[in-house]
């Protein structure tokens, strides 16, 4: 059995599987610099001061959005799994790939 694709559109140069591809690798990348800031500060035993700084920033960040749950780069930022996330990040200084980049 063959499907055809009705549009004649080669599926591989949909715009949108790009964005998606980008999103991602950012989100493997972001999860990779959090995992090794991480496990410096485990090294250095600075476990506590990290902890402090995503805390301080979390607890910033649910007080200005309610839904910061939908944001991906949230959980990223908090070590935790989303189960569906709708948005990316969050806008300017409160920017969690910002917050992993600069202050952890």
């Amino acid at each position: 059995m063959s499907f055809e694709n009705p549009s004649n559109q080669d599926l591989n140069q949909d715009p949108n599987q790009e964005l998606i591809l980008s999103s991602v690798e950012k989100v493997d990348e972001l999860r990779n610099i959090y995992r090794a800031k991480m496990r410096d500060a485990l090294r250095m035993q600075k476990a506590t001061e990290i902890m402090h700084k995503i805390v301080t920033w979390t607890n910033s960040i649910k007080e200005k959005y309610p839904d910061f749950q939908d944001y991906e780069l949230y959980h990223v930022a908090f070590g935790s799994t989303p189960d569906h996330c709708t948005k990316m990040d969050f806008p300017g200084d409160d920017s969690a790939e910002k917050f992993i980049r600069e202050t952890l």
